[in-house]
């Protein structure tokens, strides 16, 4: 009569410590099949985990889980008026004309791809902000500047009232009523001071530098998207052809995005060189306690599997990377190495 009952529970570790001691013989004796599947999925994983460290996102809300309410409110605040991110594009030349027929050319060709490269808007000429501007702006004139405004014009009228009345005896003279020095003030505060804008072209004076402002969907700290987006402009750029325009035409790109995309790149070479430096470093170490370089080639090589591999499936489940686990192969390179040191120390 057979014995269907479930095995005791105290069976189960030794179950287990079988199946593994099984698996350490067969992986001893058929080494090379595991070595060439781990070589296997460490190349591939090389793949995506080189993606993930291009894909760095230093926005303040990829701190925080996707489903909290701040970060809802958030995105939906930028689905419904995007960014303040903007492109801005400068074209120099000696002359205006070719300058002027390049932005034209080159603010048609964005706007073609508008919504495929995620662009909002694109200015190149005075538009209805000049008018809106013209418009109202007394309204963003300083309350300090108001207030002396009104100070001189009630003075002014008080020496009118008391010149046209004969009972009034006036002993001061005439006060100038003037707003000259405070529309100076503002004329610099935006550039009204020297000529420019010729023709309505966003241009220096003479209309040598022309510029083109993009305004954009990617949002700052979304750096993966700012590459793609410059990198997008950059071909259009190309596609024109500057030179033939004018041979002495250059273009070039900045504005919010593509200076944060160099600050970005600058600090993830730093960074990268850092990681690279301490677990030099930390090998180091290990090699002149235990003074045998073989083993050490053997962890060193194991950390980087791991690294490899736990990139690779962050792709996969998360898709890029934040300011907090952009060092996460150093992590990795600390918690990872403790199995191999107490291995070499046994």
């Amino acid at each position: 009569m057979s014995d269907d009952s479930p095995a005791p529970a105290h069976k189960w570790p030794e179950r287990v410590r079988e199946l593994v001691v099984r698996w350490v013989g067969w992986s001893y004796d058929h080494y090379a099949i595991v070595l060439a599947a781990t070589l296997a999925l460490t190349a591939v994983a090389g793949i995506f985990a080189w993606k993930l460290l291009h894909n760095v996102e230093t926005d303040f809300a990829t701190l925080l889980p996707d489903k909290d309410r701040s970060v809802q409110d958030l995105r939906e605040t930028r689905r419904r008026y995007g960014g303040t991110a903007s492109v801005s594009i400068l074209i120099a030349s000696p002359d205006f004309s070719a300058n002027a027929q390049f932005a034209t050319a080159l603010a048609d060709r964005l706007l073609e791809i508008k919504e495929s490269a995620g662009i909002r808007d694109v200015r190149y000429k005075e538009g209805p902000e000049r008018e809106f501007l013209e418009k109202n702006k007394f309204l963003y004139a300083d309350l300090k500047d108001l207030k002396t405004i009104h100070k001189r014009l009630k003075a002014r009228i008080k020496w009118e009232r008391c010149a046209k009345n004969p009972f009034c005896i006036q002993l001061d003279e005439k006060p100038e009523f003037t707003v000259d020095d405070i529309e100076e003030k503002y004329r610099r505060q935006i550039g009204e001071d020297a000529k420019r804008n010729r023709d309505g072209f966003l241009s220096n004076t003479d209309g040598t530098i022309l510029a083109l402002d993009v305004d954009v969907e990617a949002m700052s700290g979304r750096f993966g998207a700012t590459k793609r987006l410059a990198d997008r402009i950059r071909q259009e750029i190309a596609d024109l052809d500057p030179e033939s325009f004018h041979p002495g035409m250059e273009v070039g790109l900045w504005g919010s995005l593509i200076k944060g995309l160099y600050e970005y790149n600058l600090i993830i070479g730093e960074a990268i060189q850092t990681a690279g430096l301490s677990i030099l470093l930390v090998f180091a170490v290990v090699f002149f306690y235990f003074r045998r370089f073989r083993p050490v080639l053997f962890m060193s090589l194991s950390v980087v599997v791991a690294i490899l591999w736990t990139f690779a499936l962050t792709w996969w489940r998360i898709g890029y990377l934040n300011q907090q686990t952009a060092f996460l192969g150093s992590i990795i390179v600390g918690n990872g190495i403790n199995f191999s040191i107490i291995f070499m120390a046994r």
